[in-house]
């Protein structure tokens, strides 16, 4: 079964993080291929001989976990590999340390009938079709500590799913801008915890007039409340992450500047959304019902289809 791997590492001169992934047969072969990308990038040295990367995190399908050193020459592929197995399955018991109930169905009805699947898998599709067709595209993550405080900044715990999306992508700079999305523009960490203390500030000052908003995901509040998460959105119209408890937790709904969530949750989850996305691009299909991909002069354009 093919496995997709990632290594996130930070560009020490130029202070920024960025990521390498790729796909291979099986698990084996992914981490073959994971040790001899991680390994290079470790390798690279300035005149002075000071490293300029340094590899912080690694992901082997949907499990990650600290990066081992990888600029050791002394340490084969095989302890690496057995490194990389004890460090996930440190993380994964971490992760399991609160359990988590199975929740249960979903009562609200999204936009999209697209089940969730993998933010990494959906990503990797997203990401190849934009290297292949775009004249020129920057796709970093987001690093590990910048993203620790930005999850700090909105005081609530992140879905797995929008965390695992900003280690793949952190928005994109304004000399590489991709039009993602048709009418919504990406953020990076920085305009997802602005945008959130801004509408917070915003809608707060009608709190006092709604009545209490609804305790579970996907049912739509009336106003902007502190567990929706902006992770895109365009002139004060948003879609964010919903992290309320419920059978949607972390579904994905857009909020208008006007009629605030009422129109409910289009998509069950980010790699739902992704999925979509993936498919329209690859397929030269619509995206969210109306939205024609096209490519022009080697940038994404949307086409509005009634």
């Amino acid at each position: 079964m093919a496995m997709t791997w990632d290594v996130f590492y930070w560009d020490v001169a130029r202070g920024s993080a960025h990521s390498r992934f790729g796909s291979a047969a099986d698990r084996a072969a992914a981490v073959r291929d994971l040790i001899g990308v991680a390994r290079t990038i470790a390798s690279l040295r300035d005149e002075g001989g000071a490293p300029l990367n340094t590899v912080v995190q690694v992901r082997v399908g949907d499990e990650f976990a600290v990066a081992p050193t990888f600029d050791d020459p002394t340490l084969s592929d095989a302890e690496l590999s057995r490194r990389i197995d004890e460090a996930i399955r440190a993380q994964n018991e971490l992760n399991r340390s609160v359990p988590v109930p199975p929740p249960p169905a979903a009562t609200v009805p999204t936009r999209s009938a697209t089940s969730p699947s993998s933010v990494t898998e959906q990503w990797t599709r997203v990401a190849t079709w934009l290297r292949a067709n775009l004249s020129s595209v920057a796709l970093n993550g987001a690093e590990p500590a910048d993203l620790a405080r930005a999850v700090e900044a909105t005081n609530i715990p992140w879905p797995e799913e929008l965390s695992t999306l900003f280690t793949h992508i952190n928005g994109f700079p304004r000399e590489h801008w991709v039009q993602l999305f048709p009418t919504h523009e990406l953020f990076d960490l920085d305009r997802l915890v602005t945008e959130h203390h801004i509408e917070l500030d915003v809608w707060g000052e009608f709190g006092e007039e709604l009545e209490a908003p609804a305790p579970a995901a996907g049912d739509p509040a009336g106003t902007y409340l502190p567990q929706f998460l902006p992770f895109a959105g365009r002139d004060g119209n948003l879609l964010f992450v919903d992290t309320r408890p419920g059978p949607l937790h972390g579904c994905v709904t857009e909020f208008d500047k006007v009629g605030a969530d009422d129109d409910g949750p289009r998509w069950t989850a980010l790699s739902a959304m992704l999925a979509d996305l993936a498919h329209s691009l690859e397929t030269g299909t619509t995206f969210d019902r109306q939205w024609l991909p096209t490519v022009e002069a080697g940038q994404l354009l949307w086409q509005f289809q009634p």
